[in-house]
């Protein structure tokens, strides 16, 4: 429970001694294994990694007729999408970076193709003593969600204009435990709505966006923390660019506007440039990279006098690629490299946290 920071270790000029070795066990399956060696002047390291690659055969897969269940004369269409997300503080300036946690998550959806609607439900549950992660002495963190939402598919205002949106609730518990045994249980109840619009200009570029209101009830287990509320609206704006049949570019700017309520009477403010770029194969597999940009320091932070406390900036890229088995099968994975800058105004010190993110999943689909 108590935070130590320690001085940087000196890494410049630091030598790396690798051996790698893969072997083609059949012509699908390839494994392989590494050892490197790390040496500075302040730092020694011994890496070891083992690694193996599958290539799907699509005509094997293909011979599956039994798992092939879409059938447009069914009403629903079920989507589960189960994935595993990883999370890895690689780096941390006060010196506090944990063990790395890993999260099962499915998103389950079901369109009513004669009707208006399709219901989904996303739920995960986070923690590091997945596969031995969490480290001896260090306390417990465990996040898990569960977030029903109806997706309304919209109306055809004109020919260029149309309007959508959704509404739903999501509930998160996070409990957590230092290292001596002391709990802390923090529960969020948030209610959202979220309408949007699609405006095509021409067949190749759209105007298109979505404004999230929402209101979060937080309850907190720690002494002298009352029941708040937040409030905040979440805009994301921007223009589709089709390119041809394959390339896709968006460019979105992000907006953020929070009310912290109660002795957290304080408000948020970020700006934030979101570009996506999509290539998508012939056979409906696709690659994908998107970038997060903070405009203008970053997060905002005021206090309930309105003063800047601090700023927030936030650096992300991230690179998706999904094969398509199957028109009911597909699978992806996806990794993100984020860097996050936390800038107090009063004394203008600076904290650091970089962390990887990783994603592996995969989509089936059947109707019912």
């Amino acid at each position: 429970g108590t935070r130590t920071k320690v001085d940087t270790l000196d890494r410049d000029g630091i030598v790396n001694i690798g051996v790698n070795a893969d072997i083609n066990l059949t012509e699908n399956l390839d494994i392989g294994a590494s050892y490197n060696k790390l040496l500075s002047k302040d730092y020694d390291a011994d890496l070891y990694g083992a690694n193996f690659t599958y290539s799907l055969d699509k005509p094997m897969l293909e011979g599956f007729d039994y798992f092939n269940t879409l059938d447009k004369e069914k009403r629903f269409r079920v989507s589960s999408n189960f994935m595993l997300e990883t999370e890895d503080y690689d780096d941390n300036t006060a010196g506090t970076a944990g063990s790395t946690s890993f999260s099962p998550r499915l998103i389950l959806s079901v369109n009513d193709k004669k009707g208006d609607f399709v219901y989904l439900m996303d739920t995960f549950y986070k923690t590091e003593d997945w596969f031995g992660g969490r480290k001896e002495k260090e306390g417990k963190d465990t996040n898990r969600r569960i977030n029903p939402q109806i997706n309304w598919k919209g109306v055809q205002v004109t020919d260029n204009l149309k309007i959508h949106g959704y509404i739903g609730w999501r509930n998160q518990v996070r409990k957590q435990t230092d290292s001596k045994g002391n709990p802390w249980r923090n529960v969020t109840d948030s209610y959202r709505i979220a309408p949007a619009i699609n405006y095509t200009i021409n067949k190749n570029v759209a105007f298109l966006g979505s404004t999230l209101l929402a209101m979060d009830e937080i309850s907190d287990s720690r002494d002298n923390y009352p029941f708040t509320h937040n409030y905040w609206a979440e805009n994301i704006y921007g223009f589709r660019f089709i390119l041809n049949k394959n390339w896709i570019l968006t460019s979105n700017i992000y907006r953020l506007d929070k009310k912290y309520m109660g002795n957290n009477n304080k408000t948020a403010h970020s700006t934030q440039f979101r570009p996506v770029v999509r290539y998508n194969f012939v056979d409906g597999s696709f690659l994908q990279l998107q970038g997060r940009f903070s405009l203008t320091n970053g997060e905002r932070v005021e206090n309930r006098q309105g003063i800047v406390a601090q700023y927030n900036e936030e650096t992300r890229y991230t690179a998706t690629m999904g094969y398509k088995v199957t028109d009911y099968f597909s699978t992806y994975a996806e990794v993100s490299m984020n860097s996050f800058k936390r800038t107090k105004d009063s004394d203008k010190s600076v904290s650091r946290i970089n962390r990887i993110l990783g994603k592996v999943g995969f989509i089936y689909i059947l109707d019912i």
